[in-house]
């Protein structure tokens, strides 16, 4: 069996073209992306020395940021409670509105490109952080959720030195592919 080997470059041609233009797209498509995750949740116990009792609060706070290259309008966290207390930080300009089902929103005008902001919480059981929050969104879609891991951050002459190894291995690797499957045709 023959190999037409003009037919397969011009097919990783294409494919290559098509994998660069969507990078491309998304890098310069001007509009504003909106993520989202949550920082910590805690319980604390306060003991009311009056009643000779224990009282619990609950407490998360969330990181809200845009990573897009717009403005995003009309930002909205809701919330299924009303008896919800936040604080927000750094101080902004936002509404409160009260939702029909007994929920409530906060509503932030706008939120510029790369600005972040944090929403902590407070708020008594029965409630906790997972039937607390509902979902958030903005004129031009919904926020993200990202799973984030703390983690160490390395020196950024150790991540360069480690990426251009990942690089070199990756190219070493690419090469013995190829060598290795014109080898077989030869």
């Amino acid at each position: 069996m023959q190999i037409d080997w003009n037919l397969v470059k011009e097919i990783i041609i294409v494919v290559v073209s098509l994998v660069i233009g969507g990078f491309v797209k998304q890098w310069f498509e001007r509009k504003p992306r909106v993520v989202y995750f949550v920082s910590h949740a805690s319980s604390f116990r306060l003991k009311d020395i009056e009643r000779d009792e224990d009282l619990w609060s609950n407490t998360h706070s969330i990181i809200l940021r845009n990573t897009g290259r717009r403005t995003a309008k009309n930002v909205r966290i809701s919330h299924r409670d009303q008896s919800i207390q936040f604080n927000i930080f750094p101080s902004i300009r936002y509404e409160v509105s009260n939702l029909p089902d007994g929920g409530a929103e906060i509503v932030i005008g706008q939120l510029v490109p790369k600005e972040v902001i944090e929403i902590s919480y407070l708020y008594f059981p029965p409630l906790t952080y997972l039937n607390v929050m509902g979902e958030i969104k903005h004129d031009e879609g919904f926020a993200q959720l990202q799973p984030v891991l703390f983690q160490r951050q390395f020196p950024k002459a150790l991540n360069i030195i480690v990426g251009i190894l990942t690089l070199l291995g990756a190219i070493t690797l690419i090469y013995f592919v190829i060598t290795g499957f014109l080898g077989l045709f030869a």
